[in-house]
């Protein structure tokens, strides 16, 4: 059984394509100077046997990842374990022509003892249409492999949030992957950032 551990940062309003369970969502409303920025996290809990399809919300665009994280590549159609979807609407205050980005450094802050050490590695996105989704995956390719004690695994990594081209982020958000699930820790507003409205949950 190989683990395997992605992240895909995409431009656009992303969804599991329908007919995946989603067992929980949770939403979070913050504002910079700049910027008001609204968070809405889905988590789907330990998947049997599933492919990994998503659908970008505003073109109706259907795409599938493999275990790289590529898009419509060597798609992964028996995945176990679980996935969390992060989607970001962010507006500007005032009316603005630049183009805004979003950009995320991770660093893995603690593991497994037997997981192999994963380097810090940092995306950027141009947000368009002021969208933009982050997609966490957790698992491994089932191929009708026997579970074992590995999973139990798990990783703590720590994800800092920047808008644009600034040097300081805007927001920390912790993570916990696990196969039984993927969840947020603590989000953490950095100087400049205030919390509009704390963790709506609805299922």
């Amino acid at each position: 059984m190989d683990l395997f551990s992605r992240r895909s940062l995409l431009a656009g309003s992303i969804g599991f394509l329908p007919g995946l369970r989603r067992e929980t969502e949770q939403e979070f409303l913050f504002a910079t100077a700049d910027y008001e920025i609204r968070m809405s996290l889905e988590y789907h809990d330990n998947e049997p046997n599933r492919g990994l399809g998503f659908e970008e919300r505003s073109t109706n665009r259907h795409f599938c990842l493999s275990t790289g994280g590529e898009e419509d590549h060597d798609c992964i159609n028996d995945f176990e374990g679980s996935v969390a979807v992060m989607r970001y609407r962010i507006r500007p205050r005032a009316p603005s022509g630049s183009k805004l980005s979003l950009r995320e450094y991770v660093r893995s802050i603690d593991q497994s003892d037997w997981l192999p050490p994963k380097a810090p590695f940092e995306r950027v996105i141009e947000v368009h249409g002021g969208h933009a989704s982050d997609i966490q995956v957790y698992g491994y390719r089932s191929s009708g492999d026997q579970k074992t004690s590995r999973d139990e695994s798990w990783c703590l990594l720590r994800q800092n949030l920047y808008l644009r081209d600034s040097a300081a982020p805007f927001l920390v958000v912790h993570w916990k992957h696990t196969l039984r699930q993927i969840r947020v820790l603590d989000i953490i507003p950095q100087q400049g950032t205030s919390t509009l409205t704390n963790d709506r949950r609805r299922r």
